[in-house]
C-alpha cells in the first residue's frame, strides 16, 4: 500500500467515525428531547396520560404564585411563574409527543355577552370606584372562566376557580399568561376595598379586558 493510499484510508475511517458520532449524537439528541417533558414532570414516559395529567395538575397547584404568602418577593413570586411555564411547556410536549389533538371549546358570541358587559362595568369604574371596578372584573373573569370550562363538557369536576383555570390550561385552552392574569382578578379579591391598590386597577382592567378579547378572537367563528 502506497503512503498515499494509507492516507486515503484513514482518512475514509476518520469521516466515517465523525459520521457515526454524529449519528450516534443525533439519537442521543432526540431521545433527550423525548425524555426531558418527563423528567420536569417526574413521570415516566410509559405513564398513563391520566396519571401524568393528574400530576401536571397537582404541580400546578404546587407551584402557583397564589399559594405564596402575600409578603413573598417578587424574586421568589418569579421563580414561581417560571417553574409554572416550564411545566406547561413540557406537559403540552408530552401532548404533542402523545400525538393528543386538544379539544377545543365551542362559544357562541351571545355566551360572552356577560362577560364583556361586566369588563365594560369595570372599565367605566376604574378611575373613581376602584373596588367596583375590581369586583366587577372578578365576576368578568369567573363568568369567562366557567363558560370556557362548560363548554369543554368539563362540567362536574371541582368548582373551585383555581382548579377550573387549572383545567383550562391543562386542556390547552388558556396559555400560561392568560392563566396568570385570571388568576391575578382572584388575588385582587382580596385586597380591601381597593383604594390602596387604586393606581393599579386601571392598568389590570385593561390587562383583563386584552385577555378576554384574544380568547374571544380564538374561539368565536
Amino acid at each position: 500500500m502506497t503512503p498515499l493510499e494509507a492516507f486515503a484510508l484513514a482518512l475514509t475511517g476518520a469521516t466515517a467515525a465523525l459520521i457515526a458520532y454524529s449519528l450516534q449524537r443525533t439519537r442521543s439528541d432526540r431521545n433527550r428531547a423525548s425524555e426531558w417533558p418527563f423528567s420536569v414532570l417526574g413521570v415516566n414516559p410509559d405513564d398513563p396520560l391520566d396519571e401524568i395529567k393528574k400530576t401536571y395538575r397537582s404541580l400546578v397547584k404546587r407551584y402557583h404564585p397564589d399559594t405564596l404568602p402575600q409578603d413573598a418577593s417578587p424574586q421568589v413570586r418569579r421563580l414561581y411563574e417560571e417553574r409554572l411555564i416550564k411545566l406547561n411547556t413540557a406537559y403540552k410536549t408530552i401532548l404533542s409527543i402523545r400525538e393528543v389533538e386538544p379539544k377545543k371549546p365551542t362559544i357562541g358570541e351571545e355566551m360572552l355577552a356577560p362577560v364583556e358587559e361586566m369588563l365594560r362595568l369595570a372599565k367605566n369604574a376604574a378611575e373613581n370606584d376602584a373596588r367596583k371596578a375590581l369586583e366587577n372584573a372578578y365576576t368578568a373573569a369567573e363568568t369567562l372562566v366557567k363558560t370556557l370550562h362548560n363548554s369543554m363538557g368539563l362540567v362536574g369536576r371541582s368548582s373551585h376557580y383555581y382548579d377550573l383555570l387549572t383545567d383550562l390550561m391543562i386542556n390547552d385552552v388558556i396559555t400560561v399568561e392568560e392563566f396568570e392574569v385570571l388568576a391575578e382578578a382572584r388575588r385582587y379579591t382580596s385586597m380591601g376595598n381597593g383604594r390602596e391598590h387604586a393606581t393599579n386597577v386601571h392598568d389590570f382592567v385593561e390587562k383583563l379586558w386584552e385577555v378576554y378579547l384574544k380568547i374571544r378572537r380564538r374561539y368565536i367563528r
